[in-house]
């Protein structure tokens, strides 16, 4: 196994807020039979496993590759660092949103927050990994990988 160089965890808050609140209130509703347990079950464990799946982003970096998952790694993705042409931090609008998503500047992978890192592959292909510490980020890729 690799060694890691940089691993970097950012909590989801407002996922967390949100669709937190969102089961509760739904729990609610089914404890007082307001909403029968044959809808708001399924609903309950969409946003269960919402939670689970997207409550945080963790980024990490070794000498040849950079990661990310979300939540306990259900869903991961590696990029090997010979692989990128370019690697810079970025600010993109609010209302790109948050989980995995195509954007007009690339494909989007964060849980909360406006900053990414911007890798743009030698073919051209960008990708925005969504972390509340940029700077360390770019600083960890381009140091790994000679950029």
């Amino acid at each position: 196994m690799t060694s890691i160089r940089y691993q970097h965890t950012q909590v989801g808050t407002v996922i967390l807020s949100v669709v937190g609140f969102a089961a509760v209130g739904l729990a609610s509703l089914i404890a007082t039979q307001d909403i029968s347990w044959l809808v708001g079950g399924p609903v309950l464990g969409l946003l269960a496993l919402t939670l689970t799946i997207f409550y945080a982003l963790t980024v990490e970096v070794t000498p040849t590759t950079v990661r990310w998952y979300f939540g306990w790694g259900v869903w991961s993705k590696e990029i090997p660092l010979a692989a990128l042409r370019k690697v810079e931090p970025v600010t993109y609008p609010w209302y790109y949103g948050y989980g995995i998503r195509y954007t007009p500047e690339g494909w989007l992978y964060n849980v909360s927050g406006t900053q990414a890192v911007k890798l743009v592959l030698r073919n051209g292909t960008p990708l925005l990994v969504g972390t509340d510490d940029p700077e360390g980020l770019v600083r960890a890729v381009r140091r790994h990988a000679n950029l």
